[in-house]
């Protein structure tokens, strides 16, 4: 999973170097489980969208694959 997270950061800062991006409002991480990701890739992948002041995160998790340290990653990562 870290490779596909490392793939998907490399499209972000693609795409935010050609000017394509902007400041996201609104940030939802799901379909797929972005629970069963590890903290330090969920962390990464948040932390490589660059965030308006007031931006709204969201990340879709099974009750099943929710930890305590992912919960804190999301939150501090957001």
């Amino acid at each position: 999973m870290g490779d596909y997270v490392d793939a998907v950061i490399k499209e972000i800062e693609r795409s935010r170097a050609d000017g394509h991006l902007l400041p996201a409002s609104t940030l939802f991480l799901g379909g797929g489980t972005p629970s069963l990701l590890s903290p330090k890739d969920i962390s990464r992948l948040i932390a490589a969208v660059e965030l308006g002041a007031e931006a709204e995160v969201t990340v879709e998790c099974n009750p099943e694959s929710m930890t305590p340290e992912l919960m804190r990653a999301i939150k501090d990562s957001a």
